[in-house]
């Protein structure tokens, strides 16, 4: 919805005319709406009432990396789509997928790359993993605020109460000390009320050069950029949806972060042109997990019935577990 509105306001027409957005339970748009942002989930159901999703002329999937299963099962419907709509136009776009693997799923399509520039990151591991990552990172924040020179602070937590008690743990510890340098405490996560006014401030300079932490979901490991963001504090885990084989369904769980996640966290500062930027990891990384588990691995969705018909871009781990499972099943 921000995105549509900012989109809306460069374009100087209103929100729902040419350019408007659909998420659950809210539709913006209009029959003169020409850009029309919507969530994975949104794009699918859609795809159920219109197979062939014939109003659209060009379909973007940014993020793609993110892996959801939305987005996955998008992927193989698209690719079908694809082959019967030779008018239909789609771009996948991320800032750190593998672009070859995604090219070659959809035929070895050309790949584009548009070049950035990146800066070096000092990073700085606990020595041993941190009972209370909220406490910790409370401490780090302090310490970076008082001791290192002044910029902004991006801080990681697994959801929305691990965010609040940061930022209100934070702004107590704050109010004890004498006299300190001024500190805006700024939370953002999905379900935040009032969340265009706050994130107006958080992108926003504040207007007496007054530092600020912003205490985030991985939401802003790749879908938002902050300018002046200098040091990052990563709690070292994060809130997946996991799948329970004994309830039959999906459940979060707060589980280390993987190393492909420490990337990203890392890769939030390297856009910011200064001389001097810093990572603190102070939880721990699961050294097992060389990479994000994909969501349609993640969902029990591996175990398809054959995953040679399965028409989305699996990795051939992913596929061999899945034959595994197969054949147990037949075994028994």
């Amino acid at each position: 919805m921000s995105v549509a509105k900012q989109v809306g306001e460069e374009m100087k027409c209103k929100l729902g005319s040419t350019v408007g957005y659909a998420i659950r339970f809210e539709d913006c748009t209009s029959a003169d709406t020409k850009i029309k942002y919507m969530t994975d989930g949104v794009l699918l159901r859609e795809s159920l009432n219109e197979g062939d999703l014939d109003r659209y002329s060009v379909i973007i999937l940014n993020e793609a990396h993110e892996r959801s299963l939305s987005t996955d099962v998008l992927m193989g419907l698209l690719r079908k789509i694809l082959s019967r709509r030779r008018d239909l136009k789609l771009i996948v776009t991320s800032a750190t997928m593998n672009a070859e693997k995604f090219s070659y799923f959809y035929g070895t399509a050309p790949c584009f790359t548009i070049p950035g520039r990146t800066f070096p990151v000092e990073n700085f591991h606990a020595k041993s993993p941190c009972k209370d990552y909220v406490d910790s990172a409370v401490k780090q924040v302090l310490q970076i605020h008082l001791s290192l020179p002044p910029g902004d602070i991006l801080v990681f937590m697994t959801g929305q109460e691990d965010i609040e008690i940061t930022c209100q743990v934070t702004q107590e510890r704050l109010d004890q000390l004498d006299e300190p340098s001024p500190l805006a405490v700024l939370p953002i996560y999905s379900q935040m009320p009032q969340a265009a006014d706050l994130q107006a401030k958080i992108f926003e300079a504040t207007s007496d050069g007054q530092q600020k932490v912003i205490v985030a979901t991985n939401i802003a490991e790749t879908s938002l950029t902050v300018d002046g963001i200098i040091h990052v504090v990563d709690a070292g885990y994060s809130k997946l949806k996991v799948y329970n084989p004994k309830v039959g369904m999906d459940v979060l769980q707060i589980t280390p972060i993987s190393r492909k996640q420490i990337v990203l966290d890392e890769a939030r500062l390297t856009e910011n042109p200064v001389d001097r930027l810093s990572c603190f990891e102070i939880g721990c990384a699961d050294p097992k997990n060389g990479k994000t588990d994909d969501n349609l691995q993640k969902s029990g969705a591996a175990a398809f019935r054959s995953t040679d018909k399965c028409n989305i871009p699996l990795d051939p781990q992913v596929r061999r577990r899945a034959k595994k499972t197969e054949l147990l099943g037949q075994l028994r």
